[in-house]
C-alpha cells in the first residue's frame, strides 16, 4: 500500500461552466495517479450519496506507473555556455546530452532566469525505493 494525496478544486479557468476536479497524487513520487472531473450537480449527487455519477477520468499513462511508490529525487546541473542559451533545438539536444545516466530531464531551464553568468543550470531527477537514494 502506498501513501497519496487527494486534492478535489474548482479551478478557475473552468469559472461559469461547473466543473469539479478531484485528483489522487501519489505521496512519495508526487506523480498523478488519477483525475476525474465532473459537473457541479453529479458532484453534489455523489457528496449526498447517490451512486454512479457521471465523470471524466483520466489514469496516469503507463510509462509513468513505473514510478508510482517511489520518492522522486532532483538534482541541480550546471554546464558552461558562452552565452545565455535561447529556446531552440540544438539547445535542448545539449542538455539532453549532459543529463547523467539513471537520471530523466525535469526541467531544462530554457525558460528560467538564469542567476550565473557563463553556467546554464537545469533540473535532473530519478525515482528511487525509500531509503536507496
Amino acid at each position: 500500500m502506498i501513501k497519496g494525496k487527494v486534492t478535489i478544486s474548482r479551478r478557475s479557468m473552468y469559472k461559469g461552466e461547473g466543473k469539479i476536479f478531484v485528483s489522487i497524487e501519489d505521496r512519495a513520487s508526487g506523480l498523478t495517479i488519477s483525475e476525474l472531473s465532473m459537473e457541479f450537480a453529479d458532484f453534489a449527487e455523489c457528496l449526498t450519496g447517490m451512486s454512479y455519477s457521471d465523470a471524466d477520468v483520466t489514469i496516469a499513462d503507463t510509462d509513468t506507473y513505473q514510478f508510482i511508490g517511489k520518492k522522486r529525487v532532483t538534482e541541480t546541473i550546471g554546464i558552461p555556455v558562452s552565452a545565455r542559451l535561447e529556446k531552440t533545438e540544438e539547445a535542448r539536444r545539449m542538455i539532453e546530452d549532459s543529463v547523467p545516466d539513471g537520471w530523466m530531464l525535469w526541467s531544462d531551464g530554457l525558460s528560467s532566469q538564469q542567476r550565473k553568468r557563463g553556467i546554464h543550470q537545469f533540473i535532473v531527477c530519478k525515482y528511487v525505493v525509500e531509503g536507496e537514494e
